[in-house]
Order: structure tokens, then sequence, then C-alpha cells
């Protein structure tokens, strides 16, 4: 038991919370935390379609975010912007991990 107590203090778990997803016009895309942060994120080019949802892939600078988005929670015109961006080759060479 001890070791478990000894390695969630050494690992601490950094859970966030995304509660908006925005996309700029300028193509930036921004993501909203629950504690109020907003965080600048980029599409990695592994992101896909997979029927009528996304499944986005956002690199932070420090963890990578994956969203499953939908007509159930995007509105239809905010999901066609985002399936148009996924259409696109990336601006800048991405490093996938």
């Amino acid at each position: 038991m001890a070791s478990v107590a000894l390695w969630r203090w050494l690992l601490p778990v950094r859970a966030v919370s995304v509660q908006r997803l925005q996309a700029g016009p300028e193509g930036s895309i921004c993501l909203l935390t629950a504690d109020g942060r907003r965080r600048e994120v980029s599409l990695i080019p592994v992101s896909m379609r997979l029927g009528p949802y996304l499944l986005l892939v956002l690199r932070a600078p420090d963890r990578c975010h994956r969203l499953l988005l939908g007509p159930d929670n995007v509105d239809p015109a905010g999901l066609a912007a985002l399936r148009r961006r996924l259409r696109r080759p990336p601006a800048a060479p991405v490093l996938l991990r």
C-alpha cells in the first residue's frame, strides 16, 4: 500500500477538464479549461473523421488532448469548419509522439 501512495506522490495526475474548443479565423486553436485557463494547441495530422464524428488529436506544450466531437455536442457550422480544417495539410512540421 505504501508503494502505491509513494507512486501517486511522485507522479501526480494532472487531469485537465476541457470545457470549450475555440478556433480562430487565422487558424489558431485554443482549449478553455474548467479552471479558466486558455491553452494554445495545434491539430495533429493523425486526427480523423469517424462517420459523422471527428476524433481530434491536439498537441499542447505539455500534453496531448483527444476530443471526440459530433452532431450531439457541436453545432453543424462548427463541425463543418473542423472537417474543412482536417482536409488541409499541416501549416508546419509536427513532431508525432
